[in-house]
């Protein structure tokens, strides 16, 4: 995998013109990728996914793709599929985000979440204390053992206005 800064974003991209791969990984937390806390400057410490794609990554505890703590998530494309955990949030894990402006802390608008599983709950995306908004994208065939094969809410706000959850 690539990860590079791309010109105007104060983040991490992953993506560019050819798609780039995370994969094959396995951690706690985070298989793939994790995003931990504000900057040392203060700045919230972000993640943008416009291409490429996260997969078959694995994670003991929560998040098989990408774990994100106290930070900024947007996904406008590319794909999250394949990763597993042993917990919550086969795809994503949100925890105590961070709202950059008030259209949310984890922005989905395009993209493919697909094909990840949990232990426990949220298959997809486990959104804990936190806000997420969708409005776009596709997010299918995730599996969970217990609640939310596609989204999972515990103590967060969210708002579905576009995209696919199927």
């Amino acid at each position: 995998a690539r990860l590079i800064r791309e010109r105007g974003y104060d983040a991490v991209v992953l993506g560019n013109a050819s798609p780039e791969t995370a994969n094959a990984l396995e951690a706690v937390n985070g298989g793939g990728i994790y995003v931990n806390q504000p900057n040392a400057d203060g700045t919230v410490s972000s993640f943008y996914l416009k291409d490429g794609s996260i997969t078959g990554n694995n994670s003991g505890s929560a998040a098989g793709g990408v774990y994100v703590h106290k930070g900024y998530m947007e996904m406008t494309g590319g794909t999250v599929s394949k990763n597993k955990t042993g917990s919550n949030g086969g795809a994503i894990y949100l925890y105590q985000m961070s709202s950059e402006d008030a259209t949310g802390s984890f922005r989905m608008t395009g993209g493919t979440i697909t094909g990840n599983s949990s232990n426990n709950v949220a298959g997809g995306i486990f959104v804990n204390r936190s806000h997420m908004e969708m409005t776009g994208g596709t997010i299918s065939e995730n599996q969970t053992k217990n609640y939310g094969c596609g989204i999972y809410f515990s103590y967060s706000t969210g708002k579905v206005t576009g995209g696919e959850i199927s």
